[in-house]
């Protein structure tokens, strides 16, 4: 998911973000005081990604989230709490902190414990990770060379979620 708006409920709730105010008028307010306020976030709630990731039951899929520290329009706080989120349903831990992500020295990742092709249900486990660039803003980095690092990540992170392999041929 390239920066995914995921925290609808919480964007929507802080009046200081750019794109808020404009957006009551479509979506509500759930900061509007009394009875109007309450059923524009009990609604919000009821489809807002973040507040609705499943109990630790269901199996998470797949998923690649990124993000970017510049982005004045989806918090990138928003997004790794959704992954965090999905990790903690999942049951994952994040053994020996963070590690970077392909040759991004900003990118985070909260990888799981990875995959293994073609192995049984109950030893699924999923790929979840969460990359933050520190270098740019909601459509990406301007630089050329990061952008095509960016897209590297994305087939590495497919091939890895397909269980594919790279043959030296």
């Amino acid at each position: 998911m390239r920066v995914p708006f995921v925290d609808v409920l919480g964007a929507l709730s802080d009046p200081t973000l750019p794109l808020t105010v404009p957006e009551y008028s479509e979506w509500g307010n759930p900061s509007a005081p009394g009875p109007e306020g309450a059923r524009a976030a009990e609604y919000i709630a009821a489809y807002s990604p973040l507040q609705n990731v499943p109990p630790s039951e269901s199996a998470p899929p797949h998923m690649l989230a990124t993000a970017s520290t510049l982005d004045p329009r989806v918090p990138h706080a928003s997004v790794t709490a959704y992954v965090e989120r999905w990790r903690r349903a999942a049951g994952i831990g994040c053994a020996g902190g963070q590690s970077a992500v392909g040759n991004h020295p900003s990118a985070v990742s909260t990888a799981g414990s990875g995959i293994k092709p073609n192995a049984p249900a109950a030893s699924y486990s999923p790929l979840l990770l969460c990359d933050v660039d520190d270098s740019a803003g909601h459509e990406g980095s301007p630089d050329t060379e990061l952008r095509h690092d960016a897209l590297a990540d994305e087939q590495a992170f497919l091939h890895a979620a397909l269980g594919l392999t790279v043959s030296a041929n």
